[in-house]
């Protein structure tokens, strides 16, 4: 591991970078302030996409578009794609909402449009053995509890190119968002955390989605085939989410923000990929911010954001990360009580994603 003090300064030097590179100004460029730009917002909720779940039956999907008021007149607005928490069984879009963690406020307010979407997760039936038939797998193929976590991985980041290509397609038609294409983002917490990554490093073709997937079969017990067949089955990187298939997510993301997520394999992390901001409490034990095993599952093993901060800026990916000291897994805890390190990480965030859209 990297000293502390190390890491520090790193991320001065990383700052003195942004900000030698991000002086030209952008159409869609967001307050990048303390002050909001606005001091209403907007939400809407629509249906991005369907498709099939794991037990087999069709499902339409939605989500929440907060967005500036009326009065804002950017004709190119940033885009993020935020994805809930709940260990792929549980959540919803609602995470996003001012009763809960206020981000899809937080950034509206900001300037920013945000989608809070919801995506498959593995039904209460997930210990069920018997799926392969109904996943359209062979026969031969014995789906275990395990290789439901790698389903649910596949699905969630098809979901999430699917609300990513509904923006790409109202963009070339209605344009009802007014969505700058050049500076979208995807965000999550936790499982969405772990979706918003996934999806963001099979960003380019560098990547492809069964890299993102391939290692946990070898210490999960999964056959080896059992990737690959249940890609095959799903179409192409872009999932089977029915959602603007003619559209392509390919090389659209432009960052990713982990909130207390990790990836299964350090391999995937490599030159090309997204800049990529991670953020967590120090003292998570649920998915650790170093190499650990996801402490619900008892098999899962993963890298956190200590990891992949380490692994990208050794492969020249442009990272940051922050790290609460004393503070689990759920850092959106406070955000109904005292708020200060939940708007905190808004502020972050925002802050990182701003010197992005400069670039």
């Amino acid at each position: 591991m990297l000293k502390r003090n190390y890491k520090i300064i790193v991320y001065f030097l990383m700052l003195l970078f942004l900000n030698a590179c991000g002086s030209s100004s952008n159409d869609s460029t967001p307050t990048t302030n303390n002050d909001f730009a606005f001091n209403t917002y907007t939400t809407t909720t629509v249906n991005y996409g369907k498709s099939l779940t794991i037990d087999g039956t069709t499902q339409t999907y939605a989500m929440d578009i907060y967005q500036p008021p009326s009065e804002d007149s950017r004709s190119a607005r940033p885009l993020i794609i935020y994805a809930h928490g709940g260990f792929f069984v549980f959540g919803d879009k609602d995470e996003a909402d001012s009763s809960n963690n206020g981000i899809g406020e937080f950034f509206a307010k900001s300037g920013y449009v945000l989608a809070s979407i919801n995506y498959r997760l593995i039904p209460d039936a997930r210990t069920n053995l018997d799926f392969a038939n109904r996943l359209h797998l062979p026969n031969s193929t014995q789906v275990t509890t395990a290789s439901l976590s790698v389903i649910a991985a596949i699905d969630a980041m098809s979901d999430m190119r699917a609300a990513i290509r509904y923006f790409l397609a109202d963009n070339d038609n209605a344009n009802t968002y007014k969505i700058d294409v050049d500076n979208i983002f995807v965000a999550g917490y936790s499982a969405g955390a772990f979706t918003a990554l996934n999806t963001g490093i099979t960003n380019s073709t560098s990547n492809s989605q069964s890299n993102i997937v391939s290692s946990p079969t070898t210490h999960l017990s999964i056959p080896a085939d059992f990737v690959s067949n249940y890609i095959t089955a799903r179409g192409t990187i872009e999932g089977d989410n029915d959602g603007n298939k003619t559209y392509t997510t390919i090389n659209k993301i432009k960052g990713i923000v982990n909130i207390a997520g990790a990836v299964g394999d350090l391999d995937i992390i490599k030159a090309g990929i997204p800049p990529i901001y991670n953020i967590s409490g120090d003292s998570d034990t649920t998915v650790p911010i170093g190499k650990g095993i996801i402490e619900e599952s008892g098999y899962l093993v993963t890298y956190g954001s200590e990891e992949i901060f380490e692994k990208a800026l050794t492969s020249g990916v442009l990272t940051k990360t922050h790290l609460l000291g004393g503070i689990g897994h759920n850092l959106w805890a406070d955000c109904q009580s005292t708020k200060i390190y939940c708007n905190d990480i808004k502020k972050r965030i925002r802050s990182f994603l701003s010197d992005l859209i400069k670039k």
